[in-house]
């Protein structure tokens, strides 16, 4: 992930795609679990991802944030050292699990949005905080 922008410039340039048709999804532990942003453009937020597109394609392309929390102890499963990295890294609870399938399919109804309105839409009905089932 942390190289992703090379990997991804050389598939726009065989495939002849520009960065506005691009939709980016990454994970964002700074917005709560289960919470869905759309963006046209930006910084990479600390995200070594999103850091390596920027560097190798700019900053406009569309970005679609998905919320995974952010905890200081680390999920089941996850490396030894308590932390982000081991949050990332660990496995999503039963109860995370049952509520990802909802917020699944709240990403699909978006990126259907997206791909039949634009970023803008996709925006403006998708960037909203979901109350947690």
């Amino acid at each position: 992930m942390n190289e992703s922008g090379r990997a991804a410039l050389s598939l726009m340039s065989y495939y002849q795609v520009t960065p506005d048709k691009l939709l980016v999804f990454f994970d964002d532990a700074d917005l709560p679990l289960g919470t869905i942003r759309f963006r046209d453009k930006g910084g990479s937020g600390g995200h070594n991802g999103i850091r390596s597109l920027i560097d190798h394609i700019g900053p406009d392309f569309n970005r679609l944030r998905v919320g995974i929390g952010r905890q200081l102890a680390g999920r089941e499963g996850a490396v030894e050292s308590p932390g982000l990295t081991s949050h990332v890294l660990g496995r999503f609870s039963q109860e995370e699990k049952a509520y990802l399938e909802t917020v699944l399919k709240r990403v699909v109804t978006g990126v259907e949005e997206f791909i039949r309105n634009g970023i803008q839409s996709a925006m403006a009905k998708f960037n909203q905080t979901p109350a947690r089932e």
